[in-house]
């Protein structure tokens, strides 16, 4: 019995390690055609290893092309998205939470339907609105319609509706139940 299990276990080590070779080799296959010229790419030829080995790439990436600017526009974008719909998410779970209003679960329910939505749907709307706003070409177009995320809305809420409180009492620390 002993014996099966390590047949088995290496059985599924050799299945796990080619299906992990496979999985890499599109990479692999990125990174050496990188090396490529431009020439042997659209030649039609296609060997795995270059004839030739070319930086021509990387040069024209690093020197020719903004690549600077591309990175900066990147990381300021994903920054502010970031923090916020955090800020938003985080304001807008812990009203959800924590207060009552009237036609509060009906407004929950149509955030949460809004998750339901591809956004090939919302694709072209958001480019008009962004396009009447003047905003084409803009690093704003890409912000302002991520600003709040309604996956960031109910998360937190429903981990404070189920969180549990701790107050301060005279008596020293107390946990409660959250009611919600």
């Amino acid at each position: 019995m002993h014996r099966r299990n390590k047949w088995m276990d290496g059985s599924i080590m050799l299945v796990l390690a080619v299906a992990a070779c496979v999985m890499l080799l599109p990479y692999i296959w990125m990174v050496v055609s990188s090396l490529k010229s431009n020439m042997e790419i659209v030649s039609g030829s296609h060997t795995f290893l270059p004839h030739q080995v070319s930086l021509e790439g990387y040069r024209t990436v690093l020197l020719d092309a903004p690549f600077g600017r591309w990175l900066m526009n990147s990381a300021v974008t994903s920054v502010v998205i970031t923090a916020a719909t955090l800020f938003t998410s985080a304001l807008a779970g812990y009203i959800f939470a924590k207060h009552q209003f009237k036609g509060q679960k009906l407004l929950f329910i149509l955030i949460l339907a809004t998750m339901m939505i591809p956004f090939q749907v919302v694709m072209i709307p958001t480019y008009l609105i962004t396009a009447k706003l003047g905003l084409v070409n803009h690093l704003m177009a890409i912000v302002l319609p991520n600003l709040v995320s309604s996956y960031g809305v109910s998360w937190p809420s429903n981990s404070l509706k189920t969180s549990r409180r701790i107050c301060s009492t005279p008596q020293g620390w107390m946990v409660q139940e959250s009611s919600g």
